[in-house]
């Protein structure tokens, strides 16, 4: 496994050639989501894709809202309030300047071990697309259900995997076309952890650090993460 100084880790999710009972409480918590797409997708495929993807944390008991960036105001250029996270949209770069745990990554999260959170999520487009047409699924879902896994990892501040689940790290096209709702769920366990996290993000008195681009490298990616 590699690390950065910094002891950030990388969370990837790779696809190969137990829903969660939220306690009863009068609103879910909120997480805000700004979405930054370098790639040009279309309105209508993102907002399915982040229609499924909030499908999914709702069943885990967290409400979701989308903030698409850039933006004419001023709340995407403003440091992430305690309860944001970005999901960036990008095309892969090649496979000259990756290393062999990233080659087959539908996306990947960045995760501080020390604060036990993340706020950057990854989402490698094209190969949601490429995977999506090989297995003979729709796009869009698959995009949902890639954004939904990134994000699981900022939340619950760990880039390791589950066995089972949308929160298993490989993905095959047979269950892909099986399309099985277990496999796309989270646990009671891990929606209640996503949760927990949240309610301890809304009670931070510091604001996270501002994160870009530049901050991401192939160096930070856990070998783990496949």
């Amino acid at each position: 496994m590699r690390s950065r100084p910094a002891r950030a880790f990388a969370a990837g999710l790779v696809f190969i050639g137990l829903r969660g009972s939220p306690t009863a409480q009068a609103a879910p918590p909120r997480l805000t989501v700004r979405v930054y797409d370098a790639v040009g997708v279309s309105p209508r495929e993102r907002h399915s894709a982040e229609a499924h993807a909030a499908g999914i944390l709702k069943d885990a008991g967290i409400a979701v809202a989308w903030r698409e960036c850039p933006s004419e105001l001023d709340d995407c250029v403003a440091p992430l309030e305690a309860t944001e996270v970005i999901v960036r949209l990008v095309n892969s770069p090649g496979r000259a300047f990756v290393t062999d745990d990233l080659a087959d990554s539908l996306g990947y999260s960045l995760v501080d071990a020390e604060e036990g959170r993340g706020w950057l999520a990854t989402i490698f487009v094209d190969r949601i697309d490429r995977t999506a047409r090989g297995a003979n699924v729709t796009g869009s879902r698959l995009f949902g259900r890639a954004i939904a896994h990134e994000i699981g990892h900022l939340l619950l501040g760990l880039p390791t995997h589950a066995q089972r689940g949308l929160m298993r790290g490989r993905w095959t096209a047979d269950q892909l076309r099986q399309n099985a709702p277990w496999d796309w769920l989270v646990s009671r366990e891990e929606a209640s952890a996503m949760r927990e996290s949240l309610a301890v993000w809304r009670r931070q008195t510091t604001r996270p650090i501002l994160i870009t681009a530049s901050d991401i490298t192939a160096d930070n990616l856990d070998d783990g993460a496949r």
